[in-house]
């Protein structure tokens, strides 16, 4: 901004005036009608791209839904055969029984069954804890 200074002689005062810079009119870089046709250009790709990031999320989430459902059916076989093998101990609590387990054979007196775990005394008169989940095979 350019000061132009005015004196009065009369009043012997002077006066600051503020003129407008002269404006320079604004030529943009590119035509308009193009700048539009690149964004439009630059949306589509952006939206393309994410397009294929949601795709392959899905196709991610359907294999880890798929996996965890097979692991479901997994565990529900494993939790009806371990129910089986509990009431089968149930019925057998007191008397001698044989249990094959993954570790080895383990012989003696029931004494119980718990939530997840049956409890053997054998001759030897160890107390022995066994979860469901290891046994293999009983002998009664």
């Amino acid at each position: 901004m350019s000061l132009v200074k005015r004196c009065i002689v009369i009043t012997k005062k002077c006066v600051t005036k503020v003129q407008p810079r002269k404006k320079k009119p604004h030529k943009p870089s590119k035509p308009l009608l193009q700048r539009f046709r690149e964004l439009s250009r630059r949306f589509r790709l952006f939206r393309l791209l994410v397009i294929r990031r949601i795709n392959r999320l899905t196709r991610a989430v359907n294999r880890v839904t798929a996996a965890v459902n097979n692991l479901q059916e997994e565990v529900s076989a494993l939790v009806a055969s371990n129910e089986s093998i509990k009431n089968l101990l149930l019925s057998r609590v007191g008397t001698t029984v044989s249990i094959e387990t993954i570790s080895g054979p383990v012989s003696g007196k029931l004494l119980g069954v718990g939530k997840d775990f049956a409890q053997i005394l054998e001759p030897t008169g160890d107390n022995v804890l066994i979860p469901i989940i290891n046994i293999t095979s009983v002998n009664l």
